[in-house]
């Protein structure tokens, strides 16, 4: 910043103008005369710490105040005015001091008197802001002149100076919180005793208030620091960063905790939360879908091993049923061979179809409620179980295989079945939805669009948090081995099918407290 030593001199007077000149502006060869003075008798000359003063003049209150308007309008403003008491015939002194304080509240103002016009208290009563105001009867000594001057627009030009740092000062705080304010990442600030000091409004979305309140709180609902906190490896300088899941927002976060050091040498944490909730579905999704492939290559190759070998039963097991009479006695035990021969044959399909996840779809536009109604109805079948339906009416169609995701449906209610031990009811319901509210119920990135979801609920067992995470593993299944243990190719199925028609199933369960499996189908849109 260029320093400011202008000064507006307001007095009637021209000789007075003359002298104030005289002291500030000192000629040339008057300052040489100094020097050499000085030289021979050995005076040591300091160097003027004030100079370069640009001074104008003023004969009346009015003049006076019309020049430092225009000053402050072209942004040349003055850092100083002396003025005269009695300047004769419009304002005095004391009243352009008033108005000039009002056009410039930072101008430094000196009054020259040599009458006592005016007292100290009648000059407060009347200038209400007094800060740097000063009194100077006349005549004046060249000194106080000189030193008034000096000290006055030198405090005009620090205040200046510092009134620009703290511009610059909350330019940068404002920039600094308006990068945090348009950040798409959640961002908090807390300091050493956990009290939470900013919170950007992405979190503020998701948390709520944070005014007056503890992080461990905040965030996780607790009356005591956290046992996982890392706060104190921040406050020790130190960066961290981890995944933490909230079962308040149900999402997965990236979190970077790092050290914010403070002016008075103090550290708070600034610590940022990136949501990658969808990227731990996807990969999820991904591995999944990686296991299904690995079985389905697994499965095709013993499948098409297995036809092999029964094809070679079949085959002389009905060579010898040909040759021999219905009466013998060995026809039965051929006829049981040949059942469960069959049977592995069945088998041997049922690995084939899971191999491939069932051939590619053939779309037709149907009613999810006929071919949900059905595949439920064709489940129970057998059983002491009930079914309460709930379709609206004006459920959106969907595009899809109606056999596969018959199978698929089907495959789901005799989890429900067994999950029941074959009693009690089933809860089948549908609604339309969209991507939207599909992302904030399950956190799952499908594509943009609308889609139909469909719910069957049960009253069984449930399944535990371990067991839940391989729901949809290849051969997993949560039912002893023997009679009621299956393949545990079921749900695995089902999930190829749904995955297959751009669709996605999910499952939630707690122990004892029953299952529901969740579908979201695209909805047909012509």
């Amino acid at each position: 910043m260029e320093t400011n030593r202008r000064i507006l001199i307001i007095d009637d007077n021209e000789e007075v103008h003359k002298d104030i000149r005289k002291v500030l502006l000192p000629s040339s060869k008057s300052s040489k005369l100094d020097e050499m003075t000085d030289d021979i008798l050995g005076k040591s000359r300091e160097k003027e710490k004030c100079s370069g003063y640009e001074i104008d003049s003023a004969f009346q209150g009015e003049e006076g105040l019309a020049k430092v308007k225009q000053a402050e309008g072209k942004g040349r403003p003055y850092a100083l005015a002396f003025v005269d008491v009695r300047i004769p015939p419009g304002l005095d002194g004391v009243e352009t001091a008033k108005r000039l304080r009002e056009i410039a509240p930072e101008l430094a103002i000196v009054i020259i008197t040599a009458y006592s016009d005016y007292s100290w208290e009648q000059i407060a009563e009347k200038i209400e802001n007094l800060e740097d105001l000063f009194i100077i009867k006349k005549p004046f000594d060249s000194i106080e002149i000189r030193q008034s001057a000096c000290a006055l627009t030198e405090k005009w030009n620090m205040a200046r100076s510092l009134d620009e740092s703290m511009e610059d000062l909350n330019r940068e705080k404002e920039n600094f919180l308006n990068i945090l304010e348009s950040m798409e990442d959640g961002v908090y600030i807390v300091d050493q005793e956990h009290n939470i000091k900013y919170v950007n409004p992405v979190l503020v979305q998701e948390f709520g208030a944070f005014q007056g309140r503890k992080c461990y709180d905040y965030f996780h609902g607790r009356e005591a620091d956290c046992p996982w906190c890392r706060n104190e490896e921040v406050f020790a300088g130190k960066t961290v960063r981890w995944e933490w899941f909230f079962p308040k927002t149900k999402k997965t976060y990236d979190l970077l905790g790092t050290p914010l050091k403070q002016s008075d040498g103090s550290i708070k944490k600034l610590e940022i939360f990136r949501d990658i909730t969808d990227r731990k579905e996807i990969e999820k999704e991904r591995l999944t879908v990686k296991k299904l492939e690995a079985a389905a290559i697994f499965s095709s190759g013993i499948a098409h091993d297995f036809n092999n070998l029964l094809a070679i039963i079949l085959g002389y097991t009905g060579l010898v049923m040909e040759t021999l009479e219905k009466s013998s006695p060995i026809h039965p035990q051929l006829q049981h061979v040949l059942d469960a021969t069959l049977q592995c044959k069945k088998l041997s399909h049922k690995f084939l179809s899971f191999s491939s996840g069932g051939e590619m779809p053939v779309l037709k536009v149907v009613s999810l409620q006929k071919v949900a109604s059905a595949a439920v109805s064709h489940a129970l079948n057998g059983s002491e179980m009930t079914c309460q339906y709930h379709f609206p009416d004006n459920l959106w169609p969907v595009e899809v295989d109606s056999d596969q995701m018959h199978q698929a449906i089907t495959n789901v209610t005799i989890n429900c079945r067994e999950a029941m031990s074959g009693k009690g009811m089933i809860k089948v319901s549908a609604k339309n939805t969209d991507s939207e509210s599909i992302r904030k119920e399950s956190g799952y990135p499908v594509r943009n669009g609308k889609y139909v979801r469909l719910d069957l609920e049960d009253h069984g067992k449930g399944i535990d948090k371990d067991d839940l995470e391989k729901i949809f593993d290849p051969y997993f299944s949560t039912k002893r081995r023997g009679v009621e243990k299956g393949m545990g190719l079921g749900l695995s199925l089902a999930y190829s099918i749904i995955n297959k028609h751009g669709g996605h199933i999910q499952v939630e369960s707690e122990p004892h407290a029953g299952t529901t499996v969740t579908i979201y189908l695209p909805a047909y849109e012509a």
